[in-house]
């Protein structure tokens, strides 16, 4: 029977199928794989109590369709040495307290409760909460990449308590209106907007992030021109579906690799 072992933030992770327990088991503790993943359209037909099964440590979990498999949230107690977990499409409550979590992908619902994550280095969440994303942002201070698609935040309250970020995207973020929080960031070097046309302080911002290297807009609306670049030292500046009124390339000849249409 053929495996399907997938690569996700550096974890090989097992789509479970028909596989025994024991063989799963044993990829596991051979190391051909770090976690199990449990998908009804990756081959899951099973009963969720399988999973109690598996007696060999698993360090890397993906449930993108909780409600549909009846993912039982005790599986995250009883494997305290998760360092990723993806987790979506589940409406029952969740309680996430992890010293061994290091990835976090999420689609948000109101039912989660975060304790701390000291050593969190990856946030993605969809449909973020302003109140949940403040609360997490207190409890993770080890995070460097932040993940942020659609939601309610009209700004970033709270990124600020997060010093090691090193890399932030934000994809179809329609309510968001202000992204100055990032100005506090003393180590972001990845910048990636796309599908999120309503900032009013964009270029402002953007011009007093002297770490910044890598700048791509994606769908950004209307920007009034290129000057907010001349005060960086980008490596990189991508700019794509976005409008420019006043075209300056001058602001461009600095930066080694551009692309701007």
């Amino acid at each position: 029977m053929e495996t399907s072992i997938e690569t996700i933030d550096g974890y090989k992770v097992l789509w479970m199928g028909e596989e025994s327990v024991a063989g799963i088991c044993e990829l596991l503790r051979c190391g051909v794989a770090d976690g199990i993943g449990l998908n009804p359209f990756r081959g899951w037909r099973r009963n969720f109590a399988d999973v109690s099964g598996i007696s060999s440590p698993f360090v890397a979990l993906a449930i993108p369709f909780g409600d549909r498999i009846g993912f039982d949230t005790q599986l995250l107690t009883r494997h305290p040495e998760i360092e990723m977990l993806l987790l979506s499409e589940f409406s029952g409550f969740v309680h996430i307290d992890g010293f061994s979590l290091r990835v976090l992908r999420i689609l948000v619902t109101e039912d989660l409760r975060v304790e701390i994550l000291p050593n969190l280095k990856v946030l993605a969440m969809r449909n973020p909460l302003p109140k949940l994303f403040v609360d997490i942002c207190q409890k993770a201070p080890a995070l460097q990449s932040l993940e942020l698609n659609a939601g309610k935040l009209v700004d970033l309250t709270g990124v600020s308590n997060c010093r090691n970020i090193r890399s932030v995207s934000l994809v179809n973020a329609k309510c968001m209106r202000s992204i100055r929080q990032l100005e506090d960031l003393p180590s972001l070097e990845d910048l990636f907007i796309e599908s999120t046309k309503r900032i009013l302080d964009l270029a402002d911002t953007i011009s007093k992030m002297k770490t910044l290297k890598r700048l791509r807009l994606v769908d950004c609306g209307v920007l009034e021109d290129l000057g907010f670049l001349e005060a960086l030292s980008l490596q990189e500046f991508r700019c794509c579906r976005t409008k420019i009124d006043c075209y300056q390339p001058d602001a461009l000849r600095r930066i080694p690799t551009t692309f701007v249409g």
